[in-house]
């Protein structure tokens, strides 16, 4: 699949998760014309917080950062993607007055590993089956 301007703002960002959470990985992705499909990883941490008090928690004295979550994950993800698409609108004097992000995602644990295998193959063949997608227009 041949990605426009705003496709490759949105892989840049998928990319970069990595690099703005510790211990999460990216293993798969695909970047379709009007959705996403992608494996999100969050790995073991070197610094435990399982067993944490409420008070170390809410107060974060022992200095580690709480794992983050899928839902923090996609947000600041959502939001990234959001501010640079807005500015290449803007920068480019195109008229596009849409929302680029539904208000939610959906989520799967995987499970196991042939769940992971399907998924993974699923996403892999997504963009070779796009034409007969029954979001294609």
């Amino acid at each position: 699949m041949v990605l426009n301007e705003l496709g490759k703002i949105v892989e840049e960002e998928i990319v970069n998760i990595p690099n703005r959470f510790k211990n999460v990985e990216i293993n798969i992705y695909s970047v379709m014309p009007n959705h996403i499909h992608l494996i999100v990883s969050i790995l073991a941490s070197e610094d435990p917080i399982v067993g944490a008090t409420l008070a170390v928690a809410r107060n974060n004295k022992a200095g580690a950062s709480p794992a983050p979550t899928i839902g923090a994950i996609i947000g600041s993800f959502k939001s990234l993607c959001f501010k640079r698409c807005k500015k290449y609108v803007e920068n480019n004097n195109f008229n596009i007055k849409t929302k680029i992000w539904q208000r939610n995602y959906y989520e799967h644990i995987i499970r196991n590993e042939k769940s992971y295998d399907n998924i993974y193959a699923y996403i892999e063949s997504n963009p070779q089956t796009w034409e007969r997608d029954r979001n294609h227009p």
